[in-house]
C-alpha cells in the first residue's frame, strides 16, 4: 500500500512541476524585436515592454540574456515575515496568502544561491550566500511546518470559509484535496460515517 501511495506523490510531484513551468511570468524584454512562438501562434516581444509568459518560455529568454524576470523572487524580508506571521497565527487557521507554486519559487531561489556559492571566488560573499541559503532553508522549514499542521487541522474542520484555501499556495491546495480525499474515503469506507465536512 505504502508503495503505491509513494508513486500517487512523485507522479503528483511531477505533475505539479510541470504546471509550475506553465504559470504565467512577467518579463521585461530586453533584446531587440522577438517572435516567441507559442502553441496558438506567436507573441511579438518589442525591447523595453513588459509580458506576461508562461515560465518556461521566460527561463529560456533569461538564459539568452533576452529577457529578464521581473517580481518573481521571494526576498528574505519577505520570507521572515510571513514564518513571523505564521508562527504568530499557529493555533488560528489563519494563513498567509502566498501566491502561485511558492514553494518551487522558493526552491529555485535556493538553487540560484547555491550556484552563486559555487561560481564565487570572493570568500567574504561565499560566507554571506551560505548564511543566506542557511537561513533560507531554516525559514523554508519552519513556515512548511506551521502551514502543514494548520492544513491538517483544515481537513478536519466541518464548514470551514472557502477564502482560508484561496490563501493556500497551489502546492498545498493540491495537498490539502489530496488528505481531503484520502479522509473521506477512511471515514465512509474503513469506518462507515460519512465525511467530517
Amino acid at each position: 500500500m505504502n508503495g503505491l501511495l509513494e508513486l500517487i506523490g512523485i507522479l503528483t510531484s511531477d505533475f505539479i512541476a510541470r504546471e509550475y513551468e506553465e504559470e504565467p511570468v512577467k518579463i521585461l524584454v530586453t533584446a531587440q524585436d522577438l517572435n516567441v512562438f507559442i502553441d496558438d501562434g506567436f507573441i511579438e516581444l518589442t525591447k523595453g515592454s513588459e509580458q506576461v509568459v508562461p515560465r518556461w518560455i521566460a527561463r529560456k529568454l533569461a538564459a539568452k540574456n533576452q529577457a529578464k524576470i521581473v517580481d518573481d523572487d521571494i526576498s528574505r524580508d519577505m520570507l521572515s515575515q510571513l514564518v513571523f506571521n505564521e508562527d504568530r497565527y499557529r493555533n488560528q487557521l489563519r494563513f498567509e496568502k502566498l501566491r502561485g507554486y511558492f514553494y518551487h519559487r522558493m526552491k529555485d531561489t535556493l538553487v540560484k544561491n547555491v550556484e552563486e556559492y559555487g561560481r564565487s571566488p570572493d570568500i567574504k560573499r561565499l560566507q554571506e550566500v551560505s548564511e543566506l541559503v542557511r537561513i533560507i532553508n531554516d525559514s523554508m522549514l519552519s513556515l512548511t511546518r506551521f502551514r502543514t499542521r494548520k492544513i491538517v487541522n483544515l481537513t478536519m474542520t466541518p464548514g470551514y470559509p472557502a477564502d482560508i484555501v484561496e490563501n493556500l499556495s497551489e502546492e498545498e491546495k493540491i495537498l490539502f484535496n489530496a488528505l481531503k480525499t484520502i479522509l473521506d474515503i477512511y471515514y465512509r469506507r474503513f469506518i462507515g460515517v460519512e465525511t467530517i465536512g
